[in-house]
């Protein structure tokens, strides 16, 4: 059962949406088994915070990260209160997050804008992409850096 168990979180890890597991129809000394196919699912989630600050104690709040899980491809998009684009990101790399959960997307958005970090303020996003499954996602929201330099 602890083979069965580890080769299908390693195929989950890898995103596969097939595979095919070995199952043994009984007990040992049996030799027999069974290959059977078997379709995963993957999990798909996506999630924005719509609070950060760049002197937070937690790593994952120093910068803006999309989080989520099963995410083939995103376009992140920051735009300040007159609309000008002050961040955007393609970049679907993901990493373990802080608390070591899965997953956070990208290098984040440090709150910068053209080499100078900015004060407190209100920011739309807006992210568009797609999960592993092929479904796309769309999501747009405000997000808030609070600036801790007081």
């Amino acid at each position: 059962m602890k083979t069965l168990i580890t080769l299908f979180a390693a195929v989950l890890l890898s995103q596969a949406l097939s595979a095919q597991v070995i199952l043994p129809p009984c007990l040992p000394p049996c030799v027999d088994t069974n290959i059977r196919p078997i379709i995963l699912i993957p999990q798909t989630e996506i999630f924005v915070p719509n609070v950060f600050s760049v002197n937070s104690v937690n790593s994952d709040n120093q910068k803006l990260y999309v989080f989520g899980m099963g995410i083939a491809t995103l376009d992140f998009k920051i735009f300040d209160r007159l609309g000008e684009l002050v961040y955007e990101s393609a970049d679907n790399n993901r990493s373990i997050r802080y608390d070591g959960q899965c997953c956070r997307y990208g290098d984040g958005w440090d709150g910068s804008f053209l080499g100078e970090s900015l004060t407190t303020a209100s920011f739309a996003y807006v992210l568009k992409g797609y999960f592993v499954t092929g479904k796309p996602f769309s999501e747009s929201g405000n997000i808030t850096l609070i600036d801790n330099k007081f």
